[in-house]
């Protein structure tokens, strides 16, 4: 969904000092996609209408606010999971988790390069998917801080 309005002034991420050069994808408690300026013009022509930006309350331990960066709230969400495929886990309590391979069903997701999709119970999954051309669009690209678990759920060009 949508992020109505703007960010609290109240809330602030902290970066810890002496990292070396920042990254372009900063890693948070919160499980927010906060990336670079820099990375989100190079992915805006593909993920222009998939995601709101927001500007980052990132800020030095001193309190210094560190500019260029964006949280990227995914607000593309697809019904794409072949659920019969798919194995389903669940806790102790066997109410549904997050599944350890989800099968996307390319046809349903109309091409769309950043998504989170529905589970079963029809609540938005946490998580950020990722189309092959995404992933291809960054390789050799220099960008730092970035990681992808691939799920094979996307049927991969062979090489």
């Amino acid at each position: 969904m949508p992020f109505p309005g703007e960010i609290p002034p109240s809330f602030r991420l902290y970066l810890y000092q002496g990292i070396g050069p920042l990254p372009d994808q900063l890693a948070n408690p919160m499980g927010l996609t906060i990336w670079s300026n820099r990375l989100v013009k190079h992915l805006w022509p593909l993920i222009h209408d998939c995601v709101q930006l927001l500007p980052a309350p990132v800020f030095e331990r001193s309190g210094e606010p560190v500019p260029g960066y964006h949280i990227v709230n995914v607000t593309k969400v697809l019904n794409c999971v072949d659920w019969e495929k798919s194995p389903r886990d669940r806790d102790s309590m066997g109410h549904f988790i997050m599944p350890s391979q989800a099968c996307i069903d390319p046809s349903r997701t109309g091409g769309a390069p950043i998504f989170k999709w529905l589970n079963p119970n029809g609540d938005v999954d946490t998580g950020v998917s990722i189309s092959y051309e995404f992933l291809k669009s960054l390789e050799m690209t220099g960008f730092t801080g970035l990681a992808a678990i691939p799920y094979g759920f996307f049927d991969y060009p062979e090489e």
